[in-house]
């Protein structure tokens, strides 16, 4: 899945500080087992709409973060 793919070092830096910052606050508020079907979800469907209006494949978890 592209979700835990990156393109390079900064990029799954920023995702992780990202993760690390917003993630566990989120996991603390709905539980850690909602917090994993909402990452899921997010993530793929950030991908799935990415591709949809992107011709090129997107890399990264910024889908599942934003979401």
């Amino acid at each position: 899945m592209p979700m835990f793919l990156h393109a390079n070092f900064m990029h799954i830096l920023s995702n992780s500080i990202g993760f690390f910052v917003f993630g566990s606050l989120m996991e603390t508020i709905i539980g850690p087992l909602r917090f994993m079907v909402l990452y899921l979800i997010t993530g793929m469907s950030g991908i799935l709409f990415s591709s949809l209006l992107n011709d090129e494949m997107g890399v990264g978890a910024s889908t599942a973060i934003f979401g």
